[in-house]
């Protein structure tokens, strides 16, 4: 419930949904403090769809040694490649944010990984996403956000820091 205050504080109108999941709007998303620090662009930050499977069964070989455990490995497959962004470097995926499609007019912040040596890719990684989701989705589009993992909530926690 921590996270629902931090949202909260920042102004987003939250509905709960089950579990540890929250929701606000892409819309909403544009006026979070830390969206509105222009972030220059970086070329190694890719959409899923430019890198090849194999790059991405490395990254999934990778985070599963560093014990970061997921229910589905990412592939080629995964629905909303346009706004699922990845960092490369040296031609290896370091990190992800992977957007999902739940129900029309709902996407969910579904996975956000980094390898050790890479985990404040994570934050540039979520403002690209942003900015994709921005592009392409209604500003009334619902972003579901589960906060079920200590890397979800810091996510959450430096996107809104203020909210704190």
């Amino acid at each position: 419930y921590a996270l629902r205050g931090l949202f909260e504080n920042a102004g987003f109108e939250l509905k709960e949904k089950t579990g540890k999941n929250y929701s606000t709007s892409v819309g909403q998303l544009a006026y979070a403090e830390y969206f509105e620090k222009k972030q220059s662009a970086d070329s190694k930050i890719k959409v899923l769809s430019e890198v090849s499977q194999r790059q991405l069964d490395e990254f999934n070989r990778a985070i599963y040694k560093e014990g970061k455990l997921f229910v589905n490995p990412i592939d080629k497959q995964w629905p909303l490649q346009d706004v699922s962004v990845v960092y490369v470097e040296n031609k290896k995926i370091l990190a992800c944010v992977i957007m999902e499609q739940i129900e029309e007019g709902v996407v969910s912040l579904s996975f956000a990984c980094a390898q050790e040596k890479a985990a404040m890719r994570l934050f540039l990684l979520s403002y690209r996403a942003q900015e994709l989701l921005q592009e392409k989705y209604s500003p009334e589009t619902e972003l579901v956000i589960p906060c079920v993992t200590g890397v979800s909530r810091k996510l959450a926690e430096t996107i809104l820091p203020n909210a704190l």
